[in-house]
């Protein structure tokens, strides 16, 4: 090929390369999360080829009790081989049980943190309240008892001669 060939084949990708993602993006309004400089595609950028325009939701967080039991895996102990292979084993076995009752104590110690969390949230809700309660009540006596009483400060003539 000569090099006047090569420049118009060049030429060619070129433009259509340009005429697909200009009609591709043009058409594109927009992703529904979109949200400028922070997140999803703007109107006029697809995503790329195969991505989703909307990000998966995140799965519900694991509870301890979601843990499967066990698997035989993780509790069969094998037959030893060699001596050498028999500690890599017992190593390994050891190693998978070890990793097993760590998830599980970490998913239940996550449950109780979320369980204090709650219950904190639940006694600061009621001290704030009860704070607002004596709060209004004190408001109400104050309008009660001085502002009905004639000779409280309250209720003392001001310069144009009227009650405030």
């Amino acid at each position: 090929m000569g090099r006047a060939q090569l420049q118009r084949v060049a030429v060619n990708q070129t433009k259509k390369f340009v005429r697909g993602v200009s009609t591709a993006g043009s058409e594109y309004p927009g992703s529904q999360n979109y949200v400028p400089g922070k997140q999803g595609y703007a109107p006029g950028f697809p995503p790329p080829k195969k991505w989703p325009a909307a990000p998966q939701p995140k799965p519900d967080p694991q509870k301890s009790g979601d843990v499967p039991p066990p698997s035989p895996k993780q509790t069969h102990m094998p037959r030893p081989v060699t001596i050498a292979k028999d500690a890599a084993r017992l190593y390994k076995q050891k190693m998978r049980e070890i990793r097993y009752a760590y998830y599980r104590e970490n998913l239940e110690a996550q449950e109780k943190k979320a369980e204090e969390n709650a219950k904190k949230q639940q006694k600061m809700l009621k001290l704030v309240r009860e704070r607002r309660e004596k709060l209004r009540k004190e408001r109400e006596d104050y309008e009660i008892n001085v502002r009905a009483d004639p000779l409280s400060a309250e209720n003392v003539l001001n310069a144009e001669g009227k009650t405030l």
